[in-house]
């Protein structure tokens, strides 16, 4: 009985845990969509493999791209990228 009762406790607290560690819809800054930006365009990974690690989509990535660069830094990444 008590087993039981304290395994769902910890299974309770390690759920509170996840939900704390990783919000769903977390909203970012403009100030971190720049910086996440920048860090994209100077690593030397592909769109797809730098979203992963950031843990964004890559249809996110392309429309903050879209909003917050300028189209002379836009033109220069597709040219990097492809």
């Amino acid at each position: 009985m008590y087993d039981e009762i304290f395994f769902f406790a910890i299974f309770k607290l390690l759920l509170m845990e996840v939900e704390v560690v990783k919000p769903s819809g977390a909203q970012r800054s403009k100030e971190e969509i720049i910086s996440i930006l920048e860090e994209c365009r100077k690593s030397k990974l592909k769109v797809k493999e730098f979203v992963k690690t950031k843990g964004i989509h890559e249809a996110t990535y392309y429309k903050w791209r879209n909003k917050y660069a300028s189209k002379k830094k836009k033109r220069k990444d597709l040219v990097l990228r492809h």
